[in-house]
């Protein structure tokens, strides 16, 4: 039996995936890591959906934080440094799909996510903009810096790659992430492609400490 991670139209097994997030986790112990599965296909029965939960426990023996490791009587007044405390850092989130409960499996509800599906740099700006304006109804919340190409942009030659098509997009998003500082406004969570490309992992630290 396998699983596999599947983005646009390619999806590698799940094990080269996790072997790099275990190994990311085990050269920084100080970082809390969040894996969310909402979308889930194939999950016929309560035996392929726990033989799938097993092999991702297997990755992070002892690391996974439960429901049971807290006192709190809401998961979003959990703070990284209690999580740290007790030498957990992964986060695990996905739909329950069977009777069986998992404690260390949080809903993936907990985890509000919005999705532009623009595929114009401008578009997706400003729908994270009004998005951020808006009172978030989740402490954890996903902005999603991201574009999502139509058929006229897949086949445009001007587009022979993802790199190529969101290149400008990526290059702006520190320059954005500051417009939203000045705004006042204060991202949660935010997800994008590429991140090696721009100064935006710096830019999202020194927003962190600034504001600590």
């Amino acid at each position: 039996m396998g699983f596999r991670f599947c983005h646009a139209l390619y999806g590698q097994k799940i094990q080269h995936d996790l072997e790099d997030i275990a190994q990311f986790a085990s050269n920084h112990p100080e970082e809390v890591l969040l894996l969310d599965f909402n979308h889930l296909y194939g999950f016929e029965n309560e035996e392929k959906f726990t033989t799938f939960i097993d092999l991702i426990v297997s990755f992070f023996p002892g690391k996974i934080w439960s429901s049971e490791d807290t006192e709190k009587t809401s998961f979003e007044s959990v703070s990284i440094s209690e999580i740290l405390a007790r030498n957990k850092q992964i986060l695990l989130f996905s739909k329950q799909l069977f009777d069986r409960k998992f404690s260390f499996i949080f809903p993936t509800k907990a985890l509000r996510s919005y999705w532009p599906n623009k595929n114009k740099k401008s578009s997706v700006n400003q729908f994270n903009l009004i998005t951020l304006q808006s009172k978030l109804d989740s402490q954890m919340s996903v902005i999603q810096c991201i574009m999502t190409p139509r058929l006229e942009n897949v086949i445009s030659p001007r587009n022979r790659s993802l790199f190529r098509y969101e290149r400008n997009l990526m290059r702006e998003l520190p320059d954005w992430l500051e417009r939203t500082r000045i705004e006042g406004l204060k991202p949660n969570i935010i997800i994008t492609d590429f991140i090696g490309e721009n100064s935006f992992v710096s830019k999202v630290i020194a927003y962190n400490y600034s504001d600590s």
